[in-house]
């Protein structure tokens, strides 16, 4: 892989946020797709709801496998160029001061500006709720009157932990966060090891119930990718992908929304009960999704279309920014347009002008807020590189390398993360 990213993988990220807004338009406003026939939950179009929980139009709703995706993702990202090679203390340094500012300008952004349309009592949601019947999801935000004293408490120091008051896609952020330090701290200490992918392997073991497995799995098969001839032997390629594909398109549409008395009633009720690895049976599918791009030059192909690069341009924004349009414009325009639309007329158009809305606000914090976000946060990180490499802190951290983390010679080829 050159220096620039494959611009398939930006593709992969931006259908997963796709998938996102997919799910959380289809919560608020057909919410037995999402979670069945559920208390407090409710049908409304009994034919097409129904389709949603078999293979493979369950795809359209995997919110879980897009989570999983990001986090397999930004292993493999943030890995591929420096396995192999010493990774400095300076260098480490960088990341871990960049990461934060990467990830929290939209973060900062939003949290602002959902507290505000909060304040001002321009949420429509739970109103919308009461006729959609979306009491597990649409009805449990921005209920009540914005605490802002506890608003600018989170904004300034918990803010990677408490953003999902005011947005909720943000809980995915701290994963991001931490998982993303661990890596750095990884192929700090780690990434020129001969046997790292034994390290690598017990890591996936230690975390295996948790979400941050993704990064460690990320990190495989960016090793897998770089080191080998390919991820999967060419006398196997046929039949491996075949099996890859079919164990994708199954997994990819387990309801993972619903209890499991209702999982039981489905055609899933095969699968054991309670799976934990990582996020369960998507994190499965999610693997075999990626290691299938990562070996088919077609489906690379594919993403490379200039309409799948435009949405990795705005994945980041859509992802975070989604949620404000449906609290506020679509479920407006739901209140809106119901009594004289009937249901399906009035869902069809809120989902389409919601898509747009969506799409358009976040290409401008793309470009305002998103954008400026990763100027400043290379600024830092070159900063904080520059200042380690210079007295009096480069003596220090050169013995630490030598002599505590046994790198041979750092070559002199130090890269930057994007």
């Amino acid at each position: 892989m050159t220096h620039s990213r494959y611009v398939y993988l930006d593709s992969l990220r931006g259908l997963a946020a796709l998938s996102v807004v997919f799910v959380h338009f289809m919560a608020s406003f057909l919410p037995y797709v999402i979670f069945g026939d559920q208390p407090k939950s409710a049908t409304h179009l009994p034919l097409l709801e129904q389709i949603f929980f078999y293979p493979p139009m369950g795809l359209l709703i995997a919110g879980q496998l897009a989570v999983c995706l990001f986090f397999i993702l930004s292993g493999y990202v943030l890995s591929y160029r420096f396995l192999g090679q010493p990774v400095s203390l300076a260098q480490t340094l960088a990341m871990t001061a960049k990461r934060p500012i990467r990830l929290g300008g939209l973060v900062w952004f939003s949290m602002c500006l959902f507290a505000l349309f909060w304040y001002m009592g321009w949420f429509y949601n739970i109103e919308a709720a009461e006729i959609t019947g979306s009491h597990l999801w649409l009805s449990k935000w921005w209920r009540g009157e914005l605490d802002v004293t506890l608003f600018f408490q989170n904004l300034f120091t918990r803010s990677f932990s408490q953003g999902t008051i005011y947005n909720n896609p943000l809980w995915t952020i701290v994963f991001e966060l931490y998982g993303s330090f661990l890596v750095f701290a990884f192929l700090l200490l780690f990434s020129s090891y001969k046997y790292r992918m034994v390290i690598l392997l017990l890591l996936v073991i230690f975390f295996y119930d948790s979400m941050l497995v993704g990064f460690w799995l990320g990190v495989i098969l960016a090793d897998v990718k770089q080191y080998h001839a390919g991820l999967i032997h060419p006398k196997l390629q046929k039949p491996l992908t075949w099996l890859l594909v079919i164990v994708f398109v199954l997994l990819s549409s387990f309801p993972y929304y619903l209890p499991v008395s209702l999982t039981n009633q489905t055609m899933y009720a095969f699968l054991p009960d309670n799976f934990k690895f990582g996020l369960g049976y998507p994190m499965v599918a999610g693997l075999m999704l990626f290691i299938l791009v990562l070996s088919s030059q077609w489906l690379q192909k594919a993403l490379a279309a200039p309409v799948f690069q435009y949405f990795g341009y705005i994945s980041y924004a859509i992802y975070v920014v989604h949620t404000f349009i449906i609290g506020t414009f679509s479920s407006w325009l739901f209140i809106l347009l119901f009594p004289d639309l009937g249901y399906a007329w009035t869902l069809l158009l809120v989902f389409i002008s919601g898509v747009a809305a969506s799409i358009i606000l976040a290409h401008l914090v793309t470009v305002w807020i998103d954008g400026p976000a990763i100027k400043i946060a290379r600024w830092l990180g070159n900063s904080v590189k520059n200042i380690a490499q210079k007295q009096p802190f480069d003596l220090p951290l050169k013995w630490m390398e030598k002599n505590l983390l046994r790198h041979q010679k750092l070559q002199n080829t130090e890269k930057d993360l994007s």
